[in-house]
């Protein structure tokens, strides 16, 4: 088995290991401590992307660590997954909620769709950058009310660049 990785996100945990031997790759992922079936793959390198081929389908991939975990976008569609500190270990930052939309590369912002004081559910579409000439579509991971628009098109910010932070909904 590979190295584990300890991973957090929106609300859930995982650990995720991957065997690989040439292009052929076994995913497998623990999600709250429930082992989920082992997945077989196809890799190819194109640097920087990966393309990845399962189960008849292939998605076109791209990774950055960060120091609070990894962003990950697949077809455009970026998500940040936040490393899962054991306890007493302090060598990566605490898992948060979720609730800050950041850059998942090294890019420019090119357009804004939120303004604060909207409101926002998981999935709707907050801002949108370029990066490596692809566009990456940011979406609020939770229902809550934009506090803060900290950019605005046509900025270059870096790679975990703070551009949306919203604020949880109170519950009724």
């Amino acid at each position: 088995m590979g190295k584990v990785m300890r991973l957090a996100h929106e609300g859930h945990t995982y650990a995720v290991s991957v065997d690989s031997q040439g292009e052929q790759v076994t995913l497998k992922v623990e999600k709250d401590g429930v082992t989920l079936p082992s997945t077989d793959a196809r890799v190819q390198a194109l640097e920087p992307w990966l393309l990845i081929h399962l189960d008849g389908r292939s998605y076109r991939c791209v990774s950055a660590r960060d120091k609070e975990g990894v962003w990950v976008s697949v077809d455009g569609r970026s998500s940040h997954l936040k490393f899962k500190v054991a306890a007493g270990r302090e060598d990566h930052a605490p898992v948060t909620s979720g609730t800050d939309v950041r850059a998942p590369m090294t890019g420019t912002v090119i357009k804004i769709m939120v303004e604060p004081g909207a409101v926002v559910a998981p999935g709707s579409l907050v801002a949108a950058m370029e990066a490596m000439k692809m566009e990456y579509r940011l979406e609020a991971q939770i229902d809550g009310k934009v506090a803060r628009v900290l950019c605005k098109p046509g900025d270059m910010v870096d790679v975990g660049a703070l551009l949306v932070e919203i604020s949880p909904l109170s519950p009724a």
